[in-house]
């Protein structure tokens, strides 16, 4: 299970990366900072955020910048700084960064290159709540989660007795400095809670391709297919399952087989977690 949510939330973390790099070798940017035309590539990095999934704030960088910014929510502090520092040095994994509240927030850093060398650094602050809601989808006495930065717990969830009494699992996040780690007393149904994990993390890699489509374009066509899969999901429950739900993203498709594959007990279960 530990592995499961680690590759959901590396996923997710991939297709934010992705995106970012998108954004860092858009022509338009790099034909501003050609030609010394800083305001209108902070201008076209500003337009561009709109395409990444829950971007909280975007700030470019040179390598002489160096002073914190609070002028918009979240802060970019010394830790932030130091990301981008080191992006001019080479390419650094994504970070939670930042005081708790509505400062706290995911920094992923991607250079800007210009014959082989890094002459800007892209900062994007992300809403990382997204990655909570990976953690919180399994409310039961029988498990702990918690995810990890280095020595530092970001999140956890669970009954922490557990850590102490239970059996440990963990999993590194891959592309990022995190840990998943799971706790449970022998008794839990890994069986049952696995095929609740795959129906209920789909939705998270769902949410990371809007990446590649633009959020209003994804949206529109996941709130087409979710009437499909609400439907399928009625129809497994009152034992009246269908042939036909159309659904306009692949992904959606896959939901399918899983959903018909459960008994009524176990999404009942499922409706009762999300």
């Amino acid at each position: 299970m530990a592995k499961g949510i680690a590759q959901s939330i590396s996923t997710r973390t991939q297709l934010l990366t992705q995106s970012l790099r998108n954004i860092a070798q858009s022509p338009e940017l790099i034909e501003a900072l050609n030609n010394s035309d800083l305001p209108r590539a902070k201008a076209v990095v500003g337009l561009m955020s709109a395409y990444l999934p829950d971007a909280m704030a975007f700030r470019l960088l040179l390598l002489g910048d160096n002073k914190p910014d609070n002028s918009v929510v979240p802060h970019m502090g010394y830790a932030d700084l130091d990301l981008v520092k080191n992006t001019f040095q080479k390419p650094q994994l994504p970070l939670i960064q930042g005081e708790r509240g509505e400062h706290r927030h995911l920094a992923i850093t991607h250079g800007i290159k210009k014959e082989g060398k890094v002459i800007a650094v892209i900062l994007a602050s992300v809403d990382f709540q997204a990655l909570r809601q990976s953690f919180n989808i399994l409310a039961d006495e029988q498990m702990f989660i918690e995810l990890k930065q280095a020595d530092f717990v970001l999140f956890s969830h669970g009954s922490a007795d557990l850590k102490s009494l239970g059996k440990k699992t963990a999993f590194k996040v891959k592309d990022t400095a995190w840990t998943v780690s799971y706790w449970h007393d022998g008794s839990l149904d890994l069986t049952l809670i696995g095929q609740i994990l795959g129906i209920i993390l789909i939705p998270v890699f769902i949410s990371g391709l809007a990446c590649y489509f633009g959020y209003r374009k994804l949206n529109a066509l996941l709130v087409a297919d979710q009437s499909s899969v609400l439907k399928a999901t009625k129809d497994v429950l009152s034992n009246q399952a269908g042939v036909s739900y159309p659904v306009r993203l692949r992904v959606c498709g896959l939901l399918f087989p899983l959903l018909f594959s459960l008994n009524v007990k176990m999404i009942s279960l499922i409706l009762k977690i999300i």
